[in-house]
């Protein structure tokens, strides 16, 4: 028996410079398709089979007749559901307003599969042809996308998709890609309703773990595009776990949000009340507007608390050269700070200083530099973060603009997995710190390596030049904090002395 289950997926955005080449892509696209033979989709399904392929849960699904040609042991479900995993890949989607240069990214929110996507909660980008780019929850073998907008009164909003395409992603950064559908269109007849587009049984595609979507045409507004809830159906191996029964523990949470939500605002704001715990202990039914109103990271007391907690914890900046970190130059770009005559100075760029002179940085002229960094201690990673040396006027065309960074499982970084994406040091901040926060849902092992692979600056094509990385992280061991001793004070005193008085 096939069960079809509902779910959400993330996507990746891609590089400005690649939008550029999306609008041949769409015929591109198109041609590909038609030379593929694609067989048309069928939507009146025999009401027998629908209600073979159905479980109670989920209402029914408008999937082609090529349904019935899957293997019965096959097992149908949304794996672009944020619930199970999905997730944006917003180093490779458009920039969209989900994720503010100041708060928490809340991308996700497109895929959170529910009945009816609340109207102020969509992904908008202002873009000219927008991608969304989806890491699935599960490999699949691709059936159905969907796309569904918000309800709406008289006109459907000019903002609305109306015509995208889906491709198959073969690769991380989805440069090698496949056309899964072509020119799907959203109707404005069928008001805040799911609308489908069948991928042809024919198209021979291997199962597939990332997509994205390409928007080509909204319905008239020429600044913005938003989006609100997309699916991606496919057949699995995995069975799908189903749980049909409130347990004690979600009663009480949900009771409890209940009342905080009517009668205590300010108990509400500091309670735990993200998309995830709402959704995955029911609360829908107990209070709807809790759900309509959910974020993917909220304020909460623990968010409140973090400073005391990362120090009970034992939180640290790992990537410190005075604690023990170092640069692993044989795995990293060339860089002016190693020369061929004198001593290398590369682990500058890791010596934390309130602001890094500007005289001190990390410059490579290679295309993408990569910085590799053997950490002080085996660390849970939280977070990574840049700061440049201050400027005058106009930011420096050699700062960093974007990287990534991957967390590295060998001593030549061949084994790696991804960290944060497309993190981006926006200019308006002069000289300070910017962070990039790393998923608590990435479940990883304890790391001591990690590369930052610098992929854009600010316009220098000959040079990007570092002044300051950090990598925070969970360790086991309490931070030792030492008191200034009375031998420190006197060298401190000596070395000014000499500074200022004699250069012998």
């Amino acid at each position: 028996m096939i069960i079809l289950e509902r779910k959400t997926v993330s996507v990746k955005p891609n590089e400005e410079r690649k939008y550029e080449d999306l609008k041949p892509m769409e015929h591109s696209i198109d041609d590909v398709l038609k030379n593929m033979r694609m067989e048309q989709p069928i939507n009146d399904l025999n009401p027998s089979k629908t209600e073979e392929l159905i479980t109670p849960a989920p209402p029914p699904l408008n999937l082609s007749n090529n349904i019935s040609n899957i293997s019965k042991k096959g097992l149908i479900l949304n794996a672009a559901d944020y619930l199970r995993g999905a997730s944006v890949d917003n180093a490779h989607s458009s920039r969209s307003n989900l994720n503010p240069i100041i708060g928490y990214d809340q991308t996700n929110l497109v895929l959170l599969d529910r009945p009816q996507p609340p109207t102020h909660k969509a992904w908008c980008s202002n873009e000219h042809n927008p991608v969304l780019t989806i890491n699935l929850a599960k490999y699949i073998k691709p059936i159905s996308v969907s796309y569904q907008h918000s309800k709406w009164t008289h006109d459907i909003p000019m903002s609305t998709p109306r015509t995208y395409d889906v491709v198959a992603c073969l690769d991380f950064y989805c440069q090698n890609w496949k056309p899964l559908v072509s020119n799907c269109e959203y109707s404005s007849q069928s008001i805040g309703a799911e609308q489908f587009c069948n991928i042809s049984f024919h198209l021979n595609v291997p199962l597939i773990g990332k997509v994205q979507f390409r928007f080509k045409e909204n319905y008239g507004d020429s600044k913005m595009t938003c989006v609100h809830l997309v699916r991606v159906y496919g057949e699995t191996d995995t069975p799908v776990q189903v749980q049909t029964t409130k347990n004690l523990g979600s009663e009480e949470t949900c009771a409890d949000l209940k009342y905080y939500y009517y009668n205590s605002y300010f108990k509400y704001t500091f309670a735990k009340k993200n998309c995830s715990v709402l959704y995955e202990n029911d609360c829908c039914s107990d209070c709807p507007e809790c759900c309509e109103e959910c974020t993917i990271s909220d304020y909460n007391w623990e968010n409140c608390l973090l400073i005391v907690v990362w120090t009970i914890l034992g939180i640290l900046y790992t990537a410190d050269y005075l604690r023990g970190a170092s640069v692993d130059n044989a795995h990293s770009s060339r860089s002016n700070l190693n020369p061929i005559i004198g001593y290398d100075q590369t682990n500058l760029v890791l010596l934390d200083r309130p602001q890094p002179p500007t005289h001190k940085a990390w410059c490579s002229n290679e295309h993408n530099p990569v910085l590799t960094i053997n950490l002080a201690k085996y660390i849970k990673p939280i977070s990574v973060s840049y700061q440049h040396s201050k400027w005058t006027h106009h930011i420096p065309m050699s700062t960093p603009r974007t990287y990534d960074v991957v967390a590295c499982f060998d001593s030549k970084c061949k084994s790696w997995v991804p960290l944060v994406s497309n993190c981006e040091y926006r200019g308006q901040s002069n000289g300070a710190e910017q962070f990039c926060n790393i998923s608590s849902r990435l479940t990883l092992p304890l790391i001591e390596r990690v590369q930052f692979l610098f992929r854009e600056n600010y316009g220098d094509p000959n040079n990007t030049c570092v002044h300051l990385v950090r990598v925070y992280g969970e360790t086991e061991k309490p931070v030792e904090i030492e008191e200034k001793s009375p031998e420190s004070a006197q060298l401190c005193k000596d070395l000014t002395w000499y500074y200022h008085n004699s250069s012998l």
